[in-house]
């Protein structure tokens, strides 16, 4: 009946509305309530649960409709975002974690892990990163292998802990974090002849690979913090470094002047 509905439950009652559980104001995954009467209960940010159908789908729950489905886990994390929104604690809002900085940093872990102006580039911060150390590496001397072996490991060390501490204030491998492009950048610069084709076509080949992650990559960055931020980029490097080289050397076996 019309009363039985209230003012919080218009519209069809065959839509059942639960709100999403959330444990100590953190996102709590898949945590939703489960089946419940017909009546609609939305949380403060205006996310509440669909249980229809043997489904559990979180809805966006407005006056008489449902404007949009999301899963449990998307529900149950715009909802820490909104109170972390409110409240200024708790997990960064959605909008900075996929769509780039709305505000400056704060640590100065943060500003290492975004090389700077690269991590601010509103288009592919992940190319700026990398034609940044290209770029470097162009107008660099070049120094010795042992000496470019001892830097390289010594940079991944360091930004392993400066994704680490990046993602704390921005999200797991958000996009303004590029120090682990300057890693993977790196590894394909390695034994690069100093020829603008062969540095753009280094460029090129980690660019496609860090895009489009080779099997063992992807596997890589399911590792925690900035660790697997980091290791896919040097996955990428390595197989990147590999095809440069085979170029390189097809160039020279068929007497071309390519790269």
């Amino acid at each position: 009946s019309a009363g039985a509905r209230g003012p919080a439950g218009r519209g069809s009652p065959r839509r059942r509305i639960r709100q999403c559980a959330i444990a100590s104001g953190h996102c709590a995954g898949d945590s939703c309530a489960g089946t419940g009467s017909a009546s609609r209960t939305g949380s403060a940010s205006g996310f509440g649960v669909r249980a229809a159908s043997g489904r559990r789908t979180c809805a966006r729950a407005a006056p008489g409709r449902i404007a949009r489905e999301y899963t449990a886990r998307e529900c149950a994390a715009r909802e820490c975002a909104a109170r972390a929104a409110r409240h200024g604690s708790g997990p960064p809002p959605v909008s900075r974690m996929k769509k780039g900085l709305t505000a400056l940093p704060k640590q100065p872990a943060t500003w290492l892990a975004m090389l700077g102006p690269a991590g601010f580039s509103p288009v592919a911060p992940a190319t700026a990163g990398s034609a940044l150390i290209v770029a470097i590496g162009w107008f660099t001397p070049v120094p010795s292998l042992p000496i470019a072996l001892a830097l390289l490991a010594l940079g991944t060390v360091i930004a392993v802990w400066a994704a680490g501490e990046a993602e704390k204030e921005l999200g797991h491998d958000a996009g303004p974090i590029t120090i682990d492009e300057a890693i993977g950048q790196s590894i394909t610069l390695l034994f690069c002849p100093h020829r603008i084709g062969a540095f753009i076509a280094a460029f090129a080949l980690f660019r496609l690979f860090d895009i489009w992650k080779p099997p063992i990559a992807d596997k890589a960055q399911q590792l925690p913090g900035g660790l697997g931020i980091v290791a896919d980029d040097v996955v990428a490097g390595i197989v990147a470094l590999i095809v440069l080289q085979a170029l390189l050397w097809a160039q020279s076996y068929f007497g071309l002047a390519i790269l």
